[in-house]
């Protein structure tokens, strides 16, 4: 699933159980700064990337987080 690739892929544990600690839900992108804090969740079955206004506001997010933790 991740060769190849360069995004990060978090694999949850039995022990650490992060999908509940974060309430998290199918197909969720969760965007964290450099300093592993959450800063924007954005779900994608709710917002297929097809359209273009969905795929636009993902973008912007990631684009802003990178620009701010290049500062």
């Amino acid at each position: 699933m991740t060769s190849g690739r360069d995004l990060p892929w978090l694999q949850d544990t039995v022990e650490v159980e992060a999908w509940n600690q974060w309430q998290v839900e199918y197909r969720d992108v969760y965007l964290l700064d450099q300093n592993g804090q959450l800063r924007f969740i954005y779900n994608l079955t709710e917002n297929d990337l097809s359209n273009r206004n969905n795929y636009q506001e993902l973008y912007d997010a990631i684009d802003g987080l990178l620009s701010t933790s290049q500062d």
